[in-house]
């Protein structure tokens, strides 16, 4: 398929009535990729200078939660009309903070069956991946005559 023909679905799946989710969710991975980025370059120094894993992984993790709240409140959500309310700011809140949970519990399950801070890192990176883009889609960035 070309560049150009993937282009023109992703178009035409934001045009369809499910609200662009295979746009969205493109555009929500290559975020997660920065996000990521964010989050693994904060939690290596972090542990570099001797943080302990699990506090180092809720530190990185929130600075990625940051990056995370600007960047789909902009781009890949920007068509829900989300601004920032109150209602926003608190429903990305408790999305990220079960984000965490999922995130910190993963980490920590891989970490008690022997993998290294860091691979248990990316591991859990996906995991809350799945979790994180389906509230954020549903809860979070819900369309803006929904909002309350």
């Amino acid at each position: 398929m070309s560049s150009q023909r993937a282009y023109e679905e992703i178009n035409k799946d934001a045009a369809s009535p499910s609200g662009g989710s295979l746009r969205q969710m493109v555009l929500f991975a290559l975020v997660g990729i920065v996000n990521t980025a964010v989050d693994l370059a904060a939690f290596a120094v972090l542990i570099w200078i001797g943080l302990a894993p699990l506090a180092a992984n809720a530190i990185s993790f929130c600075l990625g939660a940051l990056n995370s709240l600007i960047l789909n409140k902009n781009l890949t959500f920007r068509e829900a009309g989300a601004c920032y309310s109150p209602r926003l700011v608190f429903s990305f809140a408790a999305v990220t903070f079960l984000s965490l949970g999922v995130s910190q519990a993963s980490l920590s399950a891989l970490m008690t069956m022997g993998a290294p801070a860091l691979a248990a890192k990316l591991a859990s990176v996906l995991v809350t991946f799945v979790v994180g883009f389906g509230l954020n889609k549903f809860v979070t960035f819900r369309k803006s005559s929904q909002h309350g």
